[in-house]
């Protein structure tokens, strides 16, 4: 028995004297062990280090994208050392940390969340002293998300906002153009460098649908304003730039579509929009309205987990809207879109168009009952700081009207067509303050009352699918054959 006490005896002078430190004397907790999210590495040093001494850290893994915040870190009273890294992929990686006179490696198990969510938030204009409300509002997401915020400014060096317990702000160290393509590129690639099980994108700025074309002039020689307005130096992005950027990006990824493509902004429920997003999303969230100034309300994002589908992440979205605003008198929406039916219903549309058109040529009253008797008293999304939503007017509210000035069978089966498309398209939508009289569907169509009006936007409509493509552009012949 003696000699096997000694034997032991032997082993742990030997253990405590070499320098292989064992197990116990260095250990890790990490929270926030998810891709994409500010993961915090807490070292506690137990019988070796001194409060004050340098510690630091290393990345051994070579293979996956990471951002090391904090390659050092020093101890405190209680010889605790915090880092704080970026793992962008899942799966294992090894770090090391070393002192004075210690090294030890340790793995981390990175998961995929659900989801990464990624909000382009261009506030380099009159919106940018709301953004803080929304950043606080972000701070209360689930364990189950990444969340990556690109943030422009308004007169400060712009920033990147990466999410655990706590915001995480890395200073770009420069002025951002949030209306320029490459910037859009850039905050794409870095949310879809993380993996996840499913991505949302969501545009927060000021929004105008592809109306005003002649405020923004594009170095390519196409003058458009439609989203991610940028005060400085006065430009903003497209829908054919934002859908054609996505799809880019999308295909560099080898992912097929976004589960959710968002725009906080004001009246982007728009056909043409929607049909021009139709190759990058599963689901479109939009309002055919103009939004409150606080827009979406993104504690939604404390509701998800593990099992969260695009549509119930769409519906969560819209329900939590609806909250937010319940005394709100104003007319307001938000819907979402099911992309994968945008196609029928462009084309339903376009048909009713072309239908519209042989009637006016064939009996022109029928065009003096749609100016007098139709147009005038559509639900439009008219606002007294957006004038020119007047001639975005609500689709079914236009097709109910239409059926109860015109009486013709023909065009009755084409407006039903329309309706039934229109049914399946918007899967959930949400709308108050429009009066009893407007039937609301949550998806406007371009519909202006005067010739000049529909010439002054003629380039722009140049610009978008729908009103490009030889399947859908019955809708624009028939504005022709009303307005000329």
């Amino acid at each position: 028995m003696k000699k096997i006490f000694l034997a032991v005896a032997f082993l742990i002078f030997i253990l405590s004297s070499s320098s292989c430190i064992p197990l116990l004397l260095i250990q890790l907790k990490v929270n926030n062990v998810i891709a994409g999210r500010v993961m915090e590495l807490k070292v506690h040093l137990i019988n070796v280090g001194k409060k004050g001494e340098k510690v630091y850290i290393e990345r051994l893994t070579d293979d996956g994208s990471y951002v090391i915040l904090e390659r050092e870190a020093t101890l405190d009273d209680e010889k605790n050392a915090i880092f704080k890294v970026i793992e962008f992929n899942s799966g294992d990686v090894f770090y090391k940390v070393s002192g004075e006179d210690f090294s030890r490696v340790f793995k981390i198990t990175v998961k995929k969340p659900s989801w990464a969510v990624g909000v382009y938030m261009a506030a380099d204009n009159s919106l940018n002293d709301l953004a803080l409300y929304d950043i606080e509002e972000m701070t209360k997401l689930s364990g189950d998300v990444a969340l990556y915020v690109l943030w422009d400014k308004k007169r400060l060096l712009d920033e990147e906002v990466y999410f655990s317990s706590t915001p995480v702000y890395l200073d770009l160290g420069e002025e951002l153009d949030s209306g320029n393509e490459e910037t859009l590129k850039n905050f794409l690639r870095n949310l879809l460098s993380i993996d996840a099980e499913n991505y949302a994108v969501i545009l927060w700025n000021h929004g105008s649908a592809w109306l005003w074309d002649s405020k923004y002039e594009k170095k390519k020689g196409m003058s458009l304003e439609a989203i991610a307005i940028d005060d400085d130096p006065k430009d903003a992005l497209s829908m054919r730039e934002i859908s054609s950027i996505l799809r880019d990006v999308l295909n560099y990824f080898g992912i097929d579509k976004l589960g959710i493509l968002g725009m906080d902004a004001c009246v982007m429920g728009n056909l043409a929009v929607a049909y021009q997003m139709r190759n990058v999303a599963e689901y479109l969230i939009a309002s055919e309205a103009v939004e409150p100034a606080y827009g979406w309300d993104y504690e939604f994002l404390s509701d998800v987990d593990d099992d969260t589908t695009p549509s119930q992440l769409s519906k969560m979205i819209v329900g939590r809207y609806k909250e937010f605003y319940k005394d709100y008198t104003y007319p307001f929406t938000l819907s979402v879109y099911d992309e994968d039916k945008i196609n029928d219903l462009a084309i339903s549309l376009s048909n009713l168009g072309k239908a519209l058109s042989d009637a006016i040529k064939e009996d022109n009253s029928i065009k003096e009952k749609i100016l007098n008797e139709v147009v005038p008293y559509i639900a439009n999304m008219y606002d007294s700081q957006f004038s020119e939503g007047k001639n975005l007017v609500d689709i079914k509210d236009f097709v109910y009207k239409l059926e109860k000035a015109v009486d013709s069978l023909h065009i009755s089966s084409d407006a039903y067509g329309v309706l039934s498309s229109l049914k399946d398209v918007v899967v959930y939508s949400y709308s108050q303050g429009f009066g009893e009289d407007k039937a609301i569907s949550g998806l406007s169509i371009f519909l202006p009352s005067s010739s000049d009006t529909l010439q002054g936007f003629n380039s722009d409509l140049q610009t978008l699918d729908f009103y490009t493509d030889p399947l859908t552009a019955g809708w624009l012949d028939f504005l022709k054959e009303l307005l000329f």
